[in-house]
């Protein structure tokens, strides 16, 4: 089996090792890059299908590695970029989704969100340039009835709303976060309620159940944080799938 190549910009050796360890039984050869400097040399010298980069290194932000890559679209064409890092601002979120990224992971990652992303981007970035093996949104988690049912038949409509909810979802992403870090079960509860109609109306009713599962948990005054946080970071990937 061919195994994709990779590239892992991180300085701190045991999140290197945790990404090595989480990837070891995928078809992906790992190149490790400590700086800013040596990442840009190793696109320079080789062929990439995936960058997973981390945003604060020794000489600079792995910011500047997307914006190489979208100024130079010909040095790694097909390429899918990966953003783990912590504590993501919504500022910082927009630019790098601006720069072309197209995942944003916030650390501590789960092991199985962090294998999931990276089975799902190698598989887009193995299609053919200009097309997706992942199929849009209306093809891949809508109903054909979403439409017809919630906006009367008008694709456009359909289009503008859903267009707006994912934008939305950046900072949908960034308040659930934020209610994580503090424990805010009430917040997390809100964020659930209004997501899981949001959803719904887009035709994406696996990750609308994920958020009403998401809601009744957070509504019980007894509930386990852990759980809670495991909930929001399943809907998590589900919203970020979705763009």
């Amino acid at each position: 089996m061919t195994r994709a190549r990779m590239l892992l910009v991180e300085d701190d050796p045991l999140i290197r090792r945790f990404f090595r360890m989480a990837l070891e039984d995928l078809p992906v050869e790992v190149v490790e890059a400590v700086t800013l400097a040596q990442a840009r040399q190793a696109l320079t010298d080789g062929r990439f299908r995936l960058l997973v980069t981390d945003l604060m290194l020794p000489d600079g932000s792995g910011l500047e590695l997307l914006a190489d890559l979208n100024a130079a679209p010909t040095l790694q064409p097909g390429i899918r970029a990966i953003v783990c890092s912590a504590g993501i601002s919504s500022v910082v979120r927009q630019r790098a989704l601006a720069l072309g990224a197209w995942r944003l992971l916030e650390k501590p990652v789960a092991l199985s969100m962090l294998n999931d992303c990276v089975v799902q981007a190698l598989d887009a970035a193995a299609a053919p340039v200009g097309e997706s093996s992942t199929p849009p949104l209306e093809a891949a988690t809508v109903r054909p009835s979403a439409v017809d049912s919630h906006f009367g038949g008008q694709a456009s409509l359909y289009g503008a709303f859903r267009a707006a909810s994912v934008q939305q979802f950046v900072a949908d992403v960034d308040n659930g976060d934020a209610a994580c870090r503090v424990g805010d079960a009430a917040a997390l509860r809100r964020h659930a309620h209004n997501l899981k109609t949001v959803l719904l109306l887009l035709g994406a009713d696996a990750a609308s159940a994920q958020a009403q599962a998401l809601e009744g948990a957070a509504a019980d005054p007894g509930a386990d944080r852990a759980a809670l946080v495991a909930l929001w970071q399943a809907l998590r990937t589900a919203l970020l799938a979705l763009r």
